[in-house]
């Protein structure tokens, strides 16, 4: 899978000889591009699931570093409610760390989208800041500091997971923080990826940012 700049994240289910479950995914993650330009793009890819029942979109954003798509974010607000997600994903640097005009650009396309869809939110470096984490609460996005929830879409339930590295120890393993799952469709969400460390740990999906081309 090669990877754009703007990616859209969507889920649906197809059952092929019982069993199998085909989900495709639509990533939206955003970056910046040498000298600062941008671009839209769209990706499919599809994972296989038993553990999804129905259908389920979900778009992901991640290092925007206080980019706006448009005036008031027009272009990248109707994006998302184009692909009508079930829920939003965002995974962190969506402002630079001292970009005091990026920062109010974050906080209201996150609150805007949180009017009106399910979002979570982990952070990145640029955007590990309680001032702004407190606000993006108060505003009804779904901030997981090393926490976790299991969601019902549907059919199906979701186990999302949200934790705040911006490094990794030697010693990193999830199950100094989370009891592990079987039975639930597991997401991680994670500003930086440590992919080995959390498939070992039984992520079924993990959704990542920092590269400016995004993971997954």
């Amino acid at each position: 899978v090669r990877f754009g700049f703007i990616r859209k994240t969507r889920f649906y289910m197809k059952i092929k000889k019982r069993y199998i479950v085909i989900i495709s995914v639509l990533l939206i993650l955003a970056a910046a591009w040498v000298y600062f330009t941008f671009s839209l793009e769209v990706t499919h890819t599809e994972i296989r699931s038993s553990k999804i029942n129905n259908e389920i979109k979900i778009v992901q954003l991640s290092d925007l570093h206080g980019m706006s798509f448009g005036k008031n974010n027009e272009r990248l607000l109707n994006a998302v409610r184009k692909e009508n997600p079930d829920i939003v994903a965002v995974t962190g640097d969506m402002f630079t760390y001292g970009d005091g005009k990026g920062e109010e650009v974050a906080i209201s396309l996150l609150s805007e989208l949180a009017k009106e869809f399910r979002i979570y939110f982990v952070n990145g470096e640029h955007d590990n800041n309680k001032e702004f984490l407190d606000i993006l609460e108060k505003n009804g996005v779904n901030v997981l500091k090393y926490e976790d929830e299991l969601v019902v879409i549907g059919n199906t339930n979701i186990h999302i997971y949200g934790i705040t590295n911006v490094y990794f120890s030697s010693t990193f393993n999830l199950e100094n923080a989370f009891e592990k799952d079987n039975a639930h469709f597991c997401l991680l969400l994670a500003h930086m990826q440590k992919f080995s460390k959390f498939a070992a740990f039984g992520m079924d999906l993990s959704l990542c940012g920092d590269t400016h081309g995004g993971l997954f």
